[in-house]
């Protein structure tokens, strides 16, 4: 019954049911259905933001790639390119220095 005993579930019961009737500031849905509603809209919305994301980064590594492409530079081999630079800058100041040493001492001699 609906006396009130702490063991009568009738309040229980009734709560429960709420969720399953109409309600007008609902637009004759019930809680639930609009509860569903709102997960799917907000499962498509995330879906469809999921989607643009990928779709961001596929369209940014396409125009990473056409860059370089283009520009025609692979950095693997400008670094390579780098290093034998830096090789031969290194070898002609040793062969400066050698011959700036000659000439010291060929002018000690002199003098």
């Amino acid at each position: 019954g609906q006396n009130g005993d702490s063991s009568d579930n009738q309040a229980a019961l009734a709560i429960a049911q709420l969720g399953d009737k109409a309600a007008t500031s609902l637009n004759g849905q019930s809680i639930n259905q609009a509860y569903e509603g709102m997960v799917n809209v907000v499962a498509t919305q995330a879906q469809s933001a999921a989607n643009n994301a990928t779709s961001t980064a596929d369209v940014q590594t396409t125009l990473q790639n056409q860059r370089e492409n283009l520009s025609g530079v692979d950095l693997n081999e400008e670094t390579v390119n780098l290093m034998k630079a830096q090789r031969a800058f290194q070898g002609s100041a040793r062969v400066i220095t050698t011959i700036n040493t000659m000439m010291d001492e060929l002018m000690h001699l002199i003098v």
